[in-house]
């Protein structure tokens, strides 16, 4: 035996000398398995000016797509590019707040700009919050943003993300903490109109918003990890409708369709029918 214990001997009960038992050798461990890839197969370019809403069941790989474009994410291959000296914000689902008062969350350092700062609180619909609170913007947010509701802490937090002019948007389910009312006065105010706030961004907004889809550039439905389709709605429903996709994904495209439906979006093809990018087009 190698080591401190080598050579020593102990007294035992009967009072004979005996030497330790000698030390086993210890095999190395075991390498650990490699994890499953969380997202495979997706290859994609998001132009700025465009929305891209991504979808699937829960534990389909959305928020793991959005950190893997954040960079928090391993990589196994491939890579992500985005246009050098471009700025990228990011709202999570759970609204990130700070122990400060409302404005300098939402500047969160950036200079002031009157015209830019107003027009960001009117979009993200806090105007009204904003002079029901006793100080104003200038109230301070309690630790965890306990002077806020859920709902005022995302907007917060997504005001904080638009004021900061993001070239490339990432929005985790942000949707998901506000009512129907104000959630479509915002993506309006965003999205649509003649000078939306985010017009010249690339936005990948993720989550079960599906009543925007008809309203987004694109759609992309996730499952499993893997890309099931891409395009408009047009395309996905041809894409259902075709013979690329296996039973389960054509199930998952079917799900995000009827839920479309459901919300009163439009799925019926339109007159530029050209067919979805399946899964394995979109093969890296």
């Amino acid at each position: 035996p190698q080591g401190p214990a080598a050579g020593r001997v102990s007294r035992s009960r009967s009072g004979r000398l005996a030497a330790p038992p000698p030390r086993r050798a210890v095999p190395p461990a075991a390498k650990a398995p490699a994890a499953p890839l969380a997202i495979d197969r997706l290859s994609l370019r998001v132009e700025r000016g465009e929305l891209l809403l991504v979808a699937g069941a829960v534990g389909c790989g959305k928020s793991t797509f959005l950190a893997g474009v954040l960079g928090e994410a391993v990589l196994e291959a491939g890579g992500v590019r985005t246009s050098p000296g471009e700025a990228v914000a990011y709202c999570a689902q759970t609204a990130w707040v700070q122990h400060m008062s409302v404005r300098d969350n939402i500047l969160f350092g950036s200079s002031f700009d009157e015209a830019r700062y107003t027009a960001v609180v009117h979009a993200c619909a806090l105007r009204a919050d904003l002079a029901a609170l006793p100080h104003g913007d200038a109230t301070v947010v309690g630790e965890r943003g306990v002077t806020l509701s859920g709902g005022q802490q995302q907007r917060v937090a997504l005001a904080r993300a638009v004021y900061s002019r993001p070239s490339l948007l990432l929005l985790d389910d942000v949707f998901s903490a506000l009512d129907g009312s104000t959630g479509r006065h915002i993506f309006e105010a965003l999205f649509e109109g003649a000078s939306p706030l985010l017009g010249s961004a690339a936005v990948l907004l993720v989550g079960h918003a599906t009543q925007f889809a008809p309203k987004a550039a694109s759609c992309l439905v996730l499952h499993a990890g893997r890309p099931v389709a891409r395009g408009s709605l047009a395309q996905l429903q041809l894409a259902r409708e075709g013979a690329a996709l296996s039973p389960e994904e054509r199930a998952a495209l079917g799900e995000f369709l009827d839920s479309v439906g459901g919300s009163g979006g439009d799925c019926q093809p339109n007159e530029a029918g050209d067919a979805a990018e399946p899964a394995e087009e979109q093969a890296a």
